[in-house]
């Protein structure tokens, strides 16, 4: 069974510490200690996407605050919620309840990890884009260890096109990005123009009905920006055919996070400005018609390095 990154929420600091001791004596990792105050629930929702379940051990007798409450409410990771025992005499059937947890829990993750997706990359377009995503599909080999991102601007409501053409060409299946939805190996997500999403180091999409801030919709550069910032060496953009520069600020941040920036050639482009503005970062790594870039990326995650990389 996998070890797991567990954050912590405890009643006090004495209770943090045998919870701990718990933890890491069960083989698993603590990446998050905090406490039942004003200040743990603000941390909880920011470091929920770095842990893969919380530990939540509190006194009966404590009062939530209605901040605490509403951030429990919202995090996405696994809850394992224990009540302190408080007497010494109950300190051992608290530990195996614990520890009976974690184990079961490791279990249900470890045959969920099955479908988690070993790389994520963005297709960015826009004008064009839809015959050049077409093309590069049509070129990939099914069952790569990749979940795909597209990014296309669009109209609100016309996504659902988009979804059933990748649907006929594609042998990776495509639905609507939603809240709550996750990135899975072997499919595409769809960002639509009237949902701001952002995901969550878990591939656990959030956010809500909205535009999106800037020009374009959806914002090639903040799905970028996003995914970079959860997913580092193992995310990728592919930037085809679309007019407007969007992409190119979100491709610098990425390739310093070690991920990876590929564009259509311009003169295979059906309106050449995205991937040329890509271009003119000086961080493109390939640029390729998008048939030649599903064989370099087919090609890549097939090799045994790949799993971690992407390349």
């Amino acid at each position: 069974m996998p070890a797991l990154r567990i954050g912590v929420l405890a009643g006090s600091a004495l209770q943090g510490g045998r919870l701990r001791q718990l933890i890491v004596g069960a083989g698993h990792s603590v990446t998050a200690m905090l406490q039942a105050d004003e200040g743990g629930a603000a941390a909880l929702l920011a470091e929920d996407g770095q842990v893969d379940a919380w530990l939540v051990s509190l006194p009966q007798e404590l009062t939530l605050a209605k901040a605490l409450t509403h951030s429990l409410a919202q995090l996405q990771s696994p809850l394992i919620v224990d009540d302190d025992p408080g007497s010494a005499d109950l300190q051992p059937q608290w530990s195996r309840r614990i520890t009976d947890k974690l184990s079961g829990l490791s279990g249900e993750l470890d045959t969920a990890a099955a479908g988690v997706a070993e790389a994520v990359w963005v297709l960015a377009a826009s004008t064009g884009g839809p015959e050049a995503v077409r093309e590069f599909f049509a070129r990939l080999p099914a069952d790569l260890p990749v979940a795909f991102v597209y990014v296309q601007h669009i109209n609100p409501g016309f996504e659902t096109s988009l979804v059933e053409m990748l649907n006929r060409h594609s042998e990776y299946p495509a639905q609507l990005g939603v809240p709550g939805s996750r990135l899975r190996r072997g499919t595409t997500t769809v960002v639509t123009a009237d949902c701001q999403l952002e995901w969550l180091g878990n591939g656990v999409a959030q956010g809500g009905p909205g535009p999106w801030p800037g020009p374009y919709q959806p914002s090639v550069n903040q799905v970028v920006a996003n995914l970079g910032s959860r997913f580092g060496r193992r995310c990728g953009v592919m930037v085809f055919s679309g007019m407007g520069d969007d992409g190119a600020l979100a491709a610098r941040l990425l390739a310093q996070r070690g991920g990876h920036v590929w564009v259509q050639q311009p003169q295979t482009s059906a309106v050449d400005a995205m991937p040329q503005a890509a271009l003119e970062t000086g961080v493109v790594t390939e640029c390729a018609s998008p048939a030649e870039l599903a064989m370099l990326l087919a090609t890549r995650l097939q090799q045994p390095q790949a799993s971690d990389t992407g390349r």
